[in-house]
């Protein structure tokens, strides 16, 4: 259960639990003031019991109707790397959206992660350990070359990996035979590849989102209007590619969405089918939820949370506490 609904179940029981107390009748006096000695009072068993018994039971209830939630919805499509999955009632279906050519210019991209890796932090000398890094690093870039020249790309393809390669190739010959980086001029060949490495992004990305729109056209057009009006979307994937992701991107456009949250999700750091499903039904569970309670279907999708701390952190912080003094000079 998230924070948000954990809040909920919190205030309700506080507010039962006060509204009993207002409205008895006959309450027997208060206990006498402790002395000194007394031992302050616990927590009463029974009423933590109960109210983790609450608390379990609406789980539990909460777990019930998001599984109806599921079943409310659909058909789902399901962006699981590289595939494509349509779920249609007992019907699965899928294909492949990222080809042979993603692959291969991804491996190109990594190329400058790993040389990022290895020399972008170093402006002086490199340790053996590096350097033997870096070594292997060039052996590698080499070969994937002539592999990629073989594959039979279109020529502007070839000639971008022949430049990438051979830049990387000359910073590597470079750093070894000095046996260390100059940052600056490392930073100036890297500027001079960057180009090259989102010219490759061009052809990855249009590739990629002809393959998922030839499949949703082929299968938006088996649906009745019933089916595209409960048509959901979830996409699984990594963090860093969360913002302005290719796939959320294309969805959005396609249902006329403002963003996720409706009919797309996107399923942070989760690989799993099952699991990104069950993260869809808390969507739809949570916007019935928002739409109840506050009148709002986005309100559960952020924390319940927020706008109490938006109101209360300009008392409690007025201003950003500056930076540490730097420590005292020893005397």
């Amino acid at each position: 259960m998230t924070r948000g609904r954990a809040s909920i179940v919190a205030i309700v029981v506080v507010t039962l639990a006060s509204a009993g107390a207002g409205c008895a009748r006959g309450t027997p006096p208060a206990a006498p003031p402790t002395t000194a000695s007394s031992p302050t009072p616990g927590p009463t068993p029974q009423r933590a019991d109960a109210v983790s018994e609450l608390n379990t039971s609406a789980r539990a209830s909460y777990r019930i109707a998001r599984e109806r939630a599921l079943r409310s919805v659909g058909p789902i499509v399901v962006a699981e790397g590289n595939d494509l999955v349509l779920l249609r009632g007992a019907e699965r279906a899928s294909g492949v959206i990222r080809d042979g050519v993603y692959h291969d210019e991804k491996a190109l991209a990594h190329l400058a992660l790993a040389l990022e890796a290895l020399v972008g932090d170093v402006d002086g000398p490199l340790d053996a350990e590096r350097l033997a890094a870096l070594d292997a690093l060039r052996r590698d870039a080499r070969g994937a070359l002539a592999s990629f020249s073989a594959r039979g790309y279109p020529t502007a393809a070839n000639e971008r990996a022949k430049t990438i390669v051979a830049s990387f190739v000359r910073v590597v010959d470079a750093a070894i035979a000095a046996r260390g980086v100059r940052h600056e001029e490392y930073v100036r060949a890297a500027r001079a590849v960057g180009p090259l490495l989102l010219a490759n992004a061009d052809d990855a990305a249009r590739a990629e989102l002809d393959a998922i729109h030839a499949l949703v056209t082929k299968w938006r057009a088996s649906m009745t209007p019933d089916e595209w009006s409960r048509f959901h979307v979830v996409v699984m994937g990594a963090h860093m590619a969360r913002d302005e992701s290719l796939e959320l991107q294309y969805f959005e456009r396609l249902l006329g969405e403002p963003g996720e949250g409706r009919r797309i999700v996107f399923a942070e750091n989760v690989f799993d089918e099952a699991k990104a499903l069950d993260l869809l039904a808390t969507h739809v569970l949570d916007a019935r939820l928002g739409t109840s309670y506050f009148g709002d279907p986005a309100r559960m999708h952020r924390d319940l949370l927020s706008d109490a701390a938006k109101a209360y952190l300009p008392t409690l912080l007025p201003l950003p506490l500056p930076a540490a003094p730097p420590p005292a000079a020893p005397r």
